[in-house]
């Protein structure tokens, strides 16, 4: 039984996470149980507030072009002790402490990095890419931010440490 992570978009289809015009993408969470792929036919659940927000969309659209993705759902990263946010932050209090870099600036840069690796990002007014926030990072994305920050601290030369 796979995981569905559905986003439904309004004529034109961008980047998951990225405005689409003046709307954003609507997420539905549901469970694929069965599915087809000779005829490319799938049967699934979603839960009644998704229920409602497709029928909403259905009512909305009315024969205007409408577009359906679907991917893999991933859980949103972990909080709190031992987890890979407290991981994150720990190795960069590390870079910062070996180069006396301001700790935002160094988030900062390491997120911009690992847009190269699969974080996604919005784009900001004047075309700027933007890394998600934290709090909006899935275990894989911010995988990609820790991977970046002991990438950085090899290049310098710095030994990481966890549980400091």
């Amino acid at each position: 039984m796979a995981e569905a992570n559905t986003l439904v978009e309004k004529e034109k289809v961008s980047e998951v996470g990225k405005e689409v015009g003046k709307m954003k993408p609507v997420e539905v969470i549901g469970t694929i149980t069965d599915y087809n792929p000779r005829t490319g036919e799938f049967k699934g659940t979603i839960g009644s507030a998704g229920r409602m927000l497709m029928a909403m969309m259905f009512d909305f659209v009315d024969g205007k072009q409408w577009r359906m993705i679907f991917g893999k759902f991933y859980k949103l990263r972990t909080t709190g002790e031992k987890s890979q946010s407290h991981r994150l932050n720990g190795f960069i209090q590390q870079i910062c402490e070996a180069t006396g870099n301001d700790f935002d600036a160094v988030k900062d840069y390491l997120k911009r990095k690992a847009i190269g690796r699969g974080l996604r990002y919005e784009t900001a007014p004047d075309g700027v890419l933007v890394p998600i926030s934290e709090t909006r990072m899935t275990t894989i994305e911010i995988g990609y931010v820790i991977a970046e920050a002991e990438q950085l601290a090899a290049e310098e030369g710095i030994w990481l440490y966890e549980g400091i």
